[in-house]
């Protein structure tokens, strides 16, 4: 018998790679034009911590949207708490990026605008939290798709 509903792959591509995508294209664009130019410039200035904080907000709304579209097939009202909360946890997350998202850019910014070279530095410790954060966020949205079973709505 075949499904017509899409597969946990297909799942992965919509609420995972496809939010994901500006973030990985900017970056190996950065990373080729290092290569070939030179590799000594490439250090903490090349990772876009902002563009991976939006992306990582798009994944959460999108993971959001799909636990909020999702329909049991036995409901069973724990069940839906449990989605719902599930949901949550995942705007919250969403609001936590877009802050990050904000904060990096205003920082950026005022080194743009203010020629703070030296204070360069300062922004590692966001980057550092945006990448793991990042990296958790994926395995969290992993792991409620295969909690929940959700599928994609095409």
């Amino acid at each position: 018998m075949l499904s017509h509903q899409p597969t946990t792959h297909n799942w992965v591509i919509i609420h995972i790679v496809i939010p994901l995508l500006p973030f990985l294209f900017e970056s190996i664009f950065d990373i080729c034009i290092i290569l070939t130019s030179d590799i000594t410039m490439l250090n903490w200035g090349t990772f876009k911590a902002a563009n991976l904080a939006m992306s990582s907000g798009l994944l959460c709304l999108f993971v959001n949207q799909s636990l909020l579209s999702n329909d049991l097939l036995l409901p069973d009202e724990y069940e839906k708490e449990k989605m719902r909360g599930s949901a949550l946890k995942f705007i919250v997350l969403a609001i936590f990026c877009f802050v990050f998202f904000g904060a990096l850019i205003i920082v950026s910014a005022l080194f743009y605008y203010k020629n703070l070279t030296g204070l360069d530095n300062t922004t590692v410790p966001f980057k550092v939290i945006v990448g793991f954060g990042s990296i958790g966020i994926i395995h969290y949205a992993i792991r409620t798709q295969r909690s929940y079973k959700l599928n994609a709505r095409i």
